[in-house]
């Protein structure tokens, strides 16, 4: 493979077409690019050639994209009308489109989206000038809008942006500015009739122009590779780069579709080039860069901003109360006092809460200062009223000054950029006021966070490896270049016409993207401007997509298949782990043992114990518990509750079956409505009005679904509800609640737990049962329970409480009852026990062996395992950060 040229040298060096750029630049020739980018590009570049040369002073180089240069070049014939930023020049479109369409029916979100691409389409019409002959609808609307925004334009005393070119070529025209004696053009697909007509004018005063492209030193060599998909391409491409870099080299990696795969290749990247940068502390200079960054909003110091002015305008969740608390960007640095609030929250159940409760919370749980900060943010974004942009701009930063914002660690180098981005677009709300009316504040808020919806690329060093779309790679040059994606249906790409446009008008006018015969011949000087750029190359393509299986593209089949590439060596990660040095050997040792005697936990200690010993020592000895999750009322936890205090309101008034087969249906309907009533009074939970009635209506009918099944069964009388149990399992005594305990016709007795949640007969069996409750239940001395040592145990069951799955599961001996399985069954059979007796004297050895287990301290991270090998218990516990058990898998 080429990987050979690159290993005995540092660097491809620089060709004479670049030392032609850069006498040029050095001479005070302008370079105009078609991408910001190639400027910096380009810029970096002519720097390293001037140090090269042993300089140590020089003018900077003047290379800038041609949309900046055209601002620059507008700003200094001191016009008379205003070129409006980007912000405004949007809003001022969001205000014209949504006055035609009639903002009152449409969203703020529908019409924002509609803006730029109405924007584009503007700047298409006059850059290609297409006219405005209208056939289609949606032309119309276009240049019915185009219209209104001119009028606006000259309302206002602005530039139209669309026409800056035009204005551009017709002050050099009219020598109101000052023309380079060189320009050269670098990166440009095609240049648009008003670009056209704008470099016409600079020749017409004398300016030398011409287009300028690498040129390679020594004849492309690349080369091509498929690979399993576009994941298995981001890791060779990785792996690559490791191998072929050396000091001094620049690598480049192109992804077409970057946007989408950005964080993928970031992960993989960091985990081949970097791993050691996910670490605090670690130096922030990457060992790769990666464009297209994602959205400004998205950065962690900026959410943080935009999270906090969001709390002023309603209502927080539990989640979103939670998550304020432990941002580190808001409020002062205490951490303690915070979590002891947001537990408190949690604990409280509260669904919904204003920044002034989390204000109380915090400051009752010792969190002083951030209570002074939270306070701080409501007072000043307090009382809503409508502002002008520039209003809520200057109290926006006076909030977010009063919530402590940034917060008081040291900034990194991203988040002081990112800070600084933020405050930008702050000031560009700011700017809002000529086109935008009075804002009520949550609708301040939203604009703000539409304006960080844009890329944020913080600026660096220049990392040794590029990460960059395939738009952007055009003209830079690499010592090696990864060109990835390169399947039939990316290159070329399928025509993509702009949707304001007649198809027909854009073929006419051959405008871009918008033909099959066009994007071809784009493609293929794309790839002929990669090859000069860089002539060591590598381009790959993904054999699957998803479903799809995907072939090379056509403009790559010429070229050779890449040698076997180097087997993929072990992650950086795990040779940095290989080389380390032997570590101390600590003999592990088992916590002590639990003392006999009552302990707390009841039936979820021997349930946690069979589940994974761990989690029983580090729910019940630790009292590593889960913070309470935040649910809407009433959630699965608080239906539960409702269920059981309606049926223990049922049960109250009734003492049996015979009591219950009297009632007629009205009467049983009252009876249920009572107890649901009375259920849904006793309770916590906060519900509304109408929230409160469809529960009580809900809970009725579920209670009267249920009454008709245990009207079916045979007779009983109810002996107890909600009564106390005790149960002495490996020395340990533990306190259970029985839900209820019947006695049936033959006098023995049945011990009943509602479920609303699923239950599954094969969760009971085993030396590990996954829900050993049941088999618990057989071990309870009844004697105590009831007062009676006559009364045998004929079986124990769940009552399943749930709408249309009404229903008895469970065990038990000559009961009648349909769901409960007798010594027969096929299920009870594989358990090795021949009838009722053996069957609890098996479950209370398991219940036995769990408890002693416990009480003798053991703590394995052993996790249920199912038939498949798979930990059962894993993805809903709450402690993989204590166990690290999916750290030890994936070692």
């Amino acid at each position: 493979m080429a990987g050979g040229r690159l290993g005995r040298r540092a660097s491809r060096g620089v060709t004479e077409v670049e030392k032609e750029l850069f006498s040029t630049l050095e001479r005070g020739g302008v370079c105009l690019t078609a991408t910001r980018r190639l400027a910096r590009e380009v810029g970096r570049a002519y720097d390293r050639w001037q140090r090269s040369r042993g300089r140590e002073a020089w003018a900077a180089a003047a290379c800038l994209p041609l949309t900046v240069w055209l601002r620059e070049q507008w700003a200094a014939t001191w016009p008379a009308t205003h070129l409006p930023g980007e912000p405004l020049h949007l809003a001022a479109w969001e205000g014209v489109i949504g006055d035609d369409l009639g903002a009152a029916s449409r969203s703020p979100l529908e019409v924002a989206s509609l803006a730029p691409v109405a924007a584009a389409a503007a700047r298409l019409v006059a850059h290609y000038r297409l006219g405005e002959s209208a056939a289609t609808e949606e032309e119309r609307a276009l240049f019915r809008w185009r219209r209104a925004f001119s009028r606006r334009c000259r309302d206002l005393g602005w530039l139209d942006p669309a026409t800056l070119a035009d204005a551009v070529a017709g002050a050099i025209e009219a020598g109101e500015v000052a023309v380079p004696g060189e320009v050269l053009l670098a990166g440009f697909d095609r240049l648009s009739p008003a670009e056209e007509a704008v470099v016409a004018a600079l020749r017409a005063r004398g300016s030398a122009v011409r287009r300028w492209a690498p040129h390679p030193a020594q004849p492309p060599a690349w080369q091509r590779t498929g690979c399993a998909d576009n994941e298995a391409e981001l890791r060779a491409a990785a792996h690559w780069c490791r191998h072929r870099w050396r000091p001094g080299v620049r690598l480049g990696v192109v992804v077409p579709d970057l946007a989408t795969w950005r964080p993928l290749a970031e992960e993989i990247f960091t985990a081949e080039l970097d791993p050691a940068s996910i670490l605090p502390g670690s130096p922030e200079a990457a060992a790769f860069d990666i464009s297209l960054g994602p959205p400004l909003a998205h950065q962690p110091v900026v959410a943080a901003a935009l999270a906090a002015l969001r709390a002023v305008n309603g209502e927080l969740t539990q989640d979103g109360a939670a998550a304020l608390l432990a941002d580190p960007f808001v409020g002062g640095a205490e951490r303690e006092g915070r979590a002891r609030a947001e537990a408190a929250l949690r604990r409280a159940g509260r669904p919904h809460l204003r920044l002034h409760r989390l204000a109380a919370a915090a400051r009752a749980a010792g969190a002083v200062e951030t209570a002074r900060c939270l306070d701080g943010l409501d007072r000043a974004l307090s009382p809503p009223q409508r502002l002008a942009p520039s209003g809520w701009a200057t109290r926006i930063i006076e909030a977010l000054a009063a919530a402590g914002w940034p917060g008081p660690r040291t900034a990194t180098s991203r988040e002081v950029q990112a800070v600084r981005a933020f405050h930008q677009q702050v000031a560009a709300l700011a700017s809002l006021d000529p086109v935008v009316g009075r804002l009520s504040r949550a609708a301040a808020v939203g604009r703000l966070g539409r304006l960080c919806g844009h890329p944020f690329q913080p600026q660096g060093g220049a990392a040794p490896v590029q990460l960059l779309g395939l738009l952007e790679a055009a003209g830079i040059p690499f010592d090696a270049v990864w060109v990835a994606g390169l399947d039939a249906a990316t290159l070329p790409r399928p025509p993509r016409p702009h949707p304001l446009l007649s198809v027909a008008l854009q073929r006419r006018f051959h405008l871009p993207h918008a033909t099959a015969e066009g994007e071809l011949a784009r493609a293929r000087r794309l790839l002929a401007d990669l090859q000069a750029a860089t002539p060591d190359g590598v381009v790959s393509y993904p054999r699957q997509e998803g479903e799809a299986r995907c072939v090379a593209s056509p403009l790559i089949a010429d070229f050779p298949e890449m040698a076997p590439h180097p087997p993929h060596s072990a992650s950086l990660v795990a040779a940095v782990a290989a080389a380390a040095p032997s570590l101390e050997v600590v003999a592990e040792r088992s916590p002590p043992p639990v003392a006999p005697g009552p302990v707390r936990g009841g039936s979820r200690l021997v349930e946690a114990q069979s589940l994974c010993p761990f989690r029983a020592f580090a729910t019940h000895r630790l009292g590593a518990e889960p913070l309470e999750a935040e649910e809407e009322a009433p959630g699965p936890r608080a239906r539960g509750t409702l269920v059981h205090a309606a049926l223990e309101e049922a049960w109250g008034d009734l003492s049996g079956h015979a009591d219950l087969i009297v009632l007629d249906e009205g009467g049983r309907r009252d009876l249920c409505e009572t107890a649901a009533e009375a259920a849904v009074a006793g309770s916590k939970i906060a519900l509304d009005p109408p929230q409160e009635a469809v529960v009580r209506s809900w809970l009725a009918d579920l209670v009267g679904e249920w009454l008709a099944v245990e009207a079916a069964r045979p007779p009983f009388t109810v002996v107890a509800a909600e009564r106390p149990a005790k149960v002495v399992v490996g020395g340990l005594t533990l306190g259970l609640r029985i839900d209820r305990i019947d006695r049936i016709d033959d006098g023995r007795l049945l011990l009943l737990d509602y479920k609303t949640g699923r239950v599954a007969p094969g969760d009971w069996w085993g030396d590990r049962p996954l829900s050993p409750q049941l088999p618990l239940y057989t071990c309870i001395d009844l004697a105590a329970v009831v007062g009676d040592d006559q009364a045998p145990l004929a079986g124990v069951a769940y009552g399943v409480v749930r709408p249309g799955e009404c229903s008895f599961k469970g065990v038990g001996e000559g009961t009648g009852i349909p769901g409960l399985l007798e010594a027969d069954d096929r299920r009870v059979a594989a358990s090795g026990a021949k009838n009722w007796s053996e069957l609890r004297a098996g479950w209370g050895a398991v219940v036995e062996r769990l408890g002693a287990a416990f009480a003798a301290g053991e703590a394995a991270v052993a996790p249920l395992l199912d038939s498949a090998g798979r930990p059962r218990p894993c993805d809903r516990c709450h402690l993989a950060p204590l166990c690290r058990i999916h750290d030890r898998e994936a070692v």
